[in-house]
């Protein structure tokens, strides 16, 4: 290759290169991606609650594992809350609490996150994201399809979403259809379930 086509290759990829945006490397408070001019998440990582992120409570959307720690040890007794995710939850942390998520995962302000289907798996406020009322529950078709592994649906009805043993009001496994009422202000949460169209 000829000297001066080298150098003429390298002056058109300069010149088109500042065409393109240049990012930044940013804050750790400044993680926050926007979306649209409505909705904003913060990608997965681990944050501390009242530095990274404020207290209250928060929508997590994708794939992956979500934990609240009490502290920052790492160890096995600072966790209070965990859980593996394949769609959304709802979470609520306090200050000086460290929320930690893995896997293809964004975190939103609860209030400021995109539309939920509740006709899927997930995680649902009671008054917000569906009204309050009688609900029948139908199993996944992947659900189904796993007779040997035991499993099938599961609901789970709680006061808040601190994920806390002591905040579960109702929870239960079925296969088939089943039918659960829910009330203004309690969480409701489903695996390989959802409600009924």
């Amino acid at each position: 290759m000829k000297k001066g086509f080298k150098i003429m290759m390298c002056a058109t990829m300069i010149l088109s290169m500042g065409c393109m945006p240049i990012y930044a490397q940013s804050a750790r408070t400044e993680q926050m991606v926007e979306v649209s001019m409505k909705h904003k998440y913060w990608r997965s990582g681990m944050y501390k609650i009242g530095s990274d992120l404020p207290a209250g409570e928060y929508y997590l959307k994708g794939k992956g594992y979500w934990e609240i720690d009490a502290d920052a040890s790492g160890e096995f007794e600072s966790i209070l809350a965990n859980d593996n995710i394949d769609r959304a939850a709802i979470v609520s942390v306090s200050e000086g609490q460290y929320l930690k998520t893995v896997g293809r995962i964004k975190i939103y302000t609860y209030g400021d996150h995109p539309k939920i289907n509740v006709h899927k798996s997930g995680m649902f406020k009671v008054g917000v994201d569906l009204p309050a009322g009688e609900y029948q529950l139908v199993v996944d078709k992947k659900a189904k399809n796993l007779e040997d592994t035991g499993l099938g649906g599961y609901y789970e009805v709680s006061a808040d979403a601190t994920h806390q043993l002591e905040s579960i009001i109702a929870n239960g496994n079925f296969e088939e259809n089943t039918y659960l009422s829910v009330s203004d202000g309690q969480y409701l949460k489903l695996n390989n379930c959802h409600i009924s169209e």
